[in-house]
């Protein structure tokens, strides 16, 4: 949520060059900061499954996530993320085009 919060951030710079490194930063983000997590939240699912699966085969009662890190939260928080980035991403480039 943190990350979502830093890219709704429209106070860009009126320097060309400080833009540039902006929309840099934005693609680094993109490119090597967020793929591990994506990882991490595949494999978060996965292991979530494999213990309900354990769980059930013993019949031991369910585990059932905390409020707000059920695996339906952690996918609408990514898909927030997501639509963060497309929209930083729409600005970043309109303000360099201006």
């Amino acid at each position: 949520r943190h990350q979502t919060e830093q890219l709704s951030s429209r106070a860009f710079p009126n320097v060309l060059r400080e833009l540039q490194a902006l929309l840099t930063d934005f693609k680094q983000y993109r490119t090597i900061e967020k793929p591990p997590r994506f990882g991490d939240r595949s494999n978060l699912e996965a292991h979530l499954f494999s213990i309900q699966t354990k769980l059930f085969s013993h019949k031991h009662p369910m585990y059932h996530p905390p409020e707000g890190l059920l695996v339906s939260d952690i996918n609408v928080a990514w898909e927030e993320l997501e639509h963060a980035e497309h929209e930083r991403e729409t600005a970043l480039r309109k303000e360099m085009i201006r």
